[in-house]
């Protein structure tokens, strides 16, 4: 299990905003982990979009500081 939440979901008026960390999509070998949680957690939530969401919006950040 990851020890850092490097990406998130919001979730108004039924929009679901899905934020992925780049870094991880990018160079997934410098934290295999971290990369390997934010990819089941995407997949989840992709599903779950499918039952409740109105719209959904992936936006990606890459972090200043990696």
């Amino acid at each position: 299990m990851c020890c850092v939440v490097w990406y998130c979901t919001v979730l108004h008026s039924g929009v679901r905003v899905l934020v992925v960390n780049s870094s991880l999509l990018i160079h997934p070998e410098q934290v295999p982990e971290h990369a390997a949680c934010q990819h089941t957690w995407l997949i989840e939530e992709l599903e779950q979009c499918k039952l409740c969401a109105m719209q959904v919006v992936v936006f990606a950040y890459h972090s200043f500081f990696e």
